[in-house]
């Protein structure tokens, strides 16, 4: 079993960020990601959306020069099963285990997209926005020709992507209008108390919320953000509730990019001069 000084969960930016950092100081890093590539959102948003997340485009595109392939170690294609008190890290692809026993660890997961409850949300083709940018954007596969759109965060987005695509917008919803969707062996339509739309697919853009699942297997203290509507890691100088466990990024609460690039590069400052302190 390999040791690292830094096990970094999560290759968005600040993930990035955060092994740049690390290489600096002469650690021994290591990031897991489970995509195929890192990058994160910011890479979904990046990849044509030029004119809607400039910044962030720029900010990813430096990161990945900077990043030093030859002195961090990069697992793509594998999500973290577990971590363990001892800060032993597993991860698979579903077809092998790679296990690692970290000095310390950085979880830079971000967030996930939330869903909406509403009768028949489970048919066939009602996507998210992730899945559906990773379908437009990444894979090229338009879902179908005319769509309807649920919710009221990031609309404006999926609306671009769509457009780009030519694929039109039936109708925009507020979930509160909402009654049902309806189709028999997939989605058709919804029902809403304005009327009824029909479309070949639906969207639903329920917001974000922390992805703290990996610091839930270890009971790691959480509080409550009005942001989210929902409860984050609490830190003190970074550090969650489980010594040696630190948090950057976007789980910590919504930042900018360029925030959360320089979070991480403290955070890593903060887990080096703890090293340094525990071995004298």
């Amino acid at each position: 079993m390999k040791s690292y000084d830094l096990v970094i969960i999560g290759g968005g930016v600040a993930g990035i960020a955060a092994a740049i950092e690390a290489t600096k100081l002469s650690m021994n890093a290591i990031i897991i990601e489970q995509g195929f590539t890192l990058g994160g959102k910011t890479r979904l948003i990046a990849h044509k959306m030029k004119s809607y997340n400039q910044n962030g485009q720029e900010l990813l595109e430096v990161l990945l020069k900077d990043l030093d392939f030859t002195k961090v170690d990069i697992l793509t294609n594998h999500s973290v099963a577990a971590i363990y008190t001892d800060l032993v890290v597993t991860a698979t692809n579903g077809e092998d285990f790679v296990k690692v026993q970290a000095k310390s660890i950085l979880v830079t997961t971000g967030t996930y997209q939330k869903t909406i409850a509403f009768p028949n949300n489970d048919l066939p083709n009602i996507f998210g926005v992730i899945t559906t940018i990773e379908l437009l954007n990444l894979y090229g596969i338009k879902p179908g020709n005319e769509a309807i759109i649920l919710g009221s965060s990031f609309t404006e987005l999926v609306k671009m992507y769509l457009e780009i695509a030519e694929i039109k917008i039936v109708e925009v919803i507020d979930p509160n209008d909402l009654i049902e969707a309806f189709g028999k062996d997939k989605f058709e339509g919804v029902r809403t108390s304005k009327g009824e739309y029909k479309a070949d697919f639906l969207v639903v853009c329920g917001g974000l919320l922390p992805a703290k699942e990996l610091l839930n297997m270890l009971d790691a203290e959480m509080e409550y953000d009005s942001f989210y509507d929902a409860y984050k890691p609490k830190l003190e100088n970074h550090q969650t509730s489980i010594n040696g466990v630190f948090v950057a990024g976007n789980l910590s609460g919504m930042k900018k990019i360029h925030e959360n690039i320089e979070e991480a590069k403290e955070t890593v400052n903060v887990i080096y001069k703890r090293l340094g302190e525990s071995n004298g």
